[in-house]
Formats: structure tokens, C-alpha cells, sequence
């Protein structure tokens, strides 16, 4: 057998171990950067290079990947199999233009066997996009940070910490805070990658004294040190998400031993509840404020939540775990084929 993937997977030793010949190619998408593959002919050329394979796994993949899957299975008459693991969608404006990407994404998306994704709540998915129930299948995500625990020494400098890029309604959180005097630091990568990942943070000019904003790299070790170092974390997220954003965040949180706030969403329904973290309506600043400022200050309910989200977050594992889970279940697709 031999399958194809795109980046963002550790595949070659189980590759080995299930006799599958792996080959590598570029998604189109460098996260980093925010550099997407040009071209019209871009979709053909990778359909070209696919169309032998039995199975076609891509991380994030979009609308150029669907449709290379869509030409291979067309025009090139390929049996492949595709699967798209982690595709976060977004939800979609009501003007014309949003309507016409929509359309166009729901017919390329008929070329995709099986959707792949770490949330329970796929429900706008389904009804969004027409991805049928039967095509996804959820596997649980794991800690980024699980493999590398060790290098963390968790402790508690005081401050309050939310961090990361995808759907974070962060002025929600600064006018929760703004009127208080709890330490928050806010980090997050430059304004130009986070609106990529529909964050914006309009004005952070004059932001109160109890507040600060810190620009990140992404650099894994200081990106875990500041959470290890942290008093908590909180995850605010958009009202209007759909995608499971923050799940990254609150699971290394959570295994380096850290009590999560997070906005209830696609990345809580069904995963995690209030003896896991505590969880807050979106957009609703003054509950925020209220959770955060009783976290703060019960150091029973942080040390319960943080022992509870601890041991959930290590029974996830590691990539290994991961990577296995998504190999049997191609393995065992393809052998219903």
C-alpha cells in the first residue's frame, strides 16, 4: 500500500512499522509565513502527483488540496482515498463573495472521503458546508507540550496569562480586566499573522497599567515557559468560531499543570466540562471577569482544576498516540474499500 500525506505529521516510523511508502508533498500553506501556494495550475500538477496513491492525508488542508483530489479523482480516474485532518473552517459572512466561497467549498469538499477533527461539535460543519456526519471522525487531540514535559519546571510568577492566534476575542478579556488590578499578559504573534487567524485587536494603545502585550515567535520552549510560569490561563474566544481554536493552548496548559478559563465553544462541547476548567459564556465580558477574579483568588478551585485538566490532558498522550490513531483508522478504511 502506499499513501501520501501532507506537512505537519510524524509518519515515517509508522509508515515503516505498517509497511506503507510514504511520500511527502507541500500542502500550500506555511503557517509561519502565511504564504499560500500561487498558481492556477498548482491543483493539477498535485492531482498529477497523487493520483497513484491509495490514500492522500493532508494537515489543514483547503480549498487548493480538495481540489487536487477532485482532478485526481475526475480526470485522472483515481481510486484514492482523501482524508483531511484538522480542516478549520470558518464561518462564513453573509455578503456575496463569502456565499460564492462557501458554494465553491462544499462542491470541492465532495471529493474528501473522510474529515478528520479533533472536536466532538461538528454540527456547523454540517449544515455550513454539507459535510456529512458519516464522513467525520473524531480523534482526540493530545498536548503539544506532552513530549517535552520535562524541560518545564511549572511555577507561579503571578501573572495571569492568554496566548495564542486562531478566533481570540481578546478585548473582550482587556475590558473584563481593564477595571481591575489582576496582572494579564497577553501573548500573541504580530497583528498581520493573527488577523490572518481572524484575531484582531484593534487598539492596544492605551492599554491599562494591569495589562500587557507580548509579540511572540512561536519559539516552543519560551512559547511552554510562559505557560509553565504562569498562574493560570485564560482562552477567550470569538462567539462566532466554529473551529475548535484554543484546544492546542488548553491542553499544554493543562499538562503542565495549569487551572484554564476558556470560552465555551466547538473546542469544550462534549470534551471537557467545569471539573476540567471553567467554562464562560462568549462575548460576555462581566461573567469573564467573574470566573477570572474567582480562580484568582480560590486557591482550592485553581488546585483542583489544575489537578483534574493535568490528568486529562496525559491521558491524551502524545504524538505517537495521535499519529496511530489516524494511521488505523486509514488502515482500516482502505481494507473496507
Amino acid at each position: 500500500m502506499e499513501l501520501t500525506k501532507g506537512p505537519g505529521m510524524v509518519l515515517k516510523e509508522l509508515a515503516t512499522e505498517y509497511d506503507i511508502e510514504p511520500a511527502i508533498f507541500d500542502s500550500g500553506l506555511n503557517v509561519t509565513k502565511v504564504e499560500a501556494k500561487k498558481g492556477h495550475l498548482y491543483s493539477l500538477r498535485l492531482a498529477f502527483k497523487i493520483r497513484k496513491y491509495d490514500a492522500y492525508l493532508v494537515f489543514n488542508g483547503g480549498v487548493q488540496q480538495a481540489a487536487a483530489s477532485l482532478i485526481a479523482k475526475v480526470l485522472f480516474k483515481s481510486r484514492i482515498r482523501v482524508y483531511f485532518w484538522d480542516t478549520n473552517l470558518q464561518n462564513p459572512g453573509k455578503n456575496i463573495k463569502s456565499t460564492i466561497k462557501k458554494t465553491i467549498k462544499k462542491l470541492l469538499f465532495l471529493s474528501v472521503d473522510y474529515f478528520l477533527v479533533m472536536h466532538k461539535y461538528t454540527l456547523p460543519y454540517e449544515k455550513i458546508y454539507g459535510i456529512s456526519k458519516s464522513k467525520i471522525k473524531y480523534i482526540p487531540f493530545k498536548a503539544n507540550v506532552y513530549d517535552s514535559l520535562s524541560r518545564y519546571n511549572p511555577l507561579d510568577h503571578g501573572y495571569i496569562l492568554s496566548c495564542g492566534a486562531s478566533h481570540r476575542d481578546y478585548g473582550c478579556l482587556i475590558e473584563a480586566l481593564k477595571n481591575t488590578v489582576l496582572p494579564l499578559t497577553i501573548v500573541m504573534p504580530d497583528p498581520s499573522l493573527a488577523s490572518y487567524h481572524n484575531t484582531f485587536l484593534f487598539d492596544n494603545s492605551d492599554l491599562p497599567s494591569n495589562i500587557r502585550i507580548e509579540y511572540s515567535d512561536f519559539d516552543p520552549f519560551r512559547w511552554n515557559k510562559k505557560i509553565a510560569e504562569s498562574k493560570f490561563v485564560v482562552i477567550p474566544i470569538n462567539k462566532d468560531s466554529i473551529q475548535p481554536a484554543g484546544i492546542s493552548v488548553y491542553l499544554s496548559a493543562m499538562a503542565l499543570g495549569k487551572a484554564v478559563v476558556i470560552t465555551e465553544g466547538a473546542s469544550t462541547i462534549g470534551l471537557i466540562d467545569n471539573e476540567r476548567a471553567v467554562l464562560v459564556p462568549p462575548n460576555d465580558p462581566i461573567e469573564l471577569r467573574h470566573a477570572i477574579e474567582k480562580l484568582y483568588f480560590d486557591d482550592d478551585l485553581r488546585e483542583r482544576l489544575a489537578v483534574s485538566g493535568r490528568d486529562y490532558a496525559l491521558s491524551l498522550q502524545g504524538n505517537e498516540r495521535l499519529n496511530r490513531e489516524i494511521f488505523e483508522f486509514i488502515i482500516k478504511t482502505l481494507s473496507d474499500k
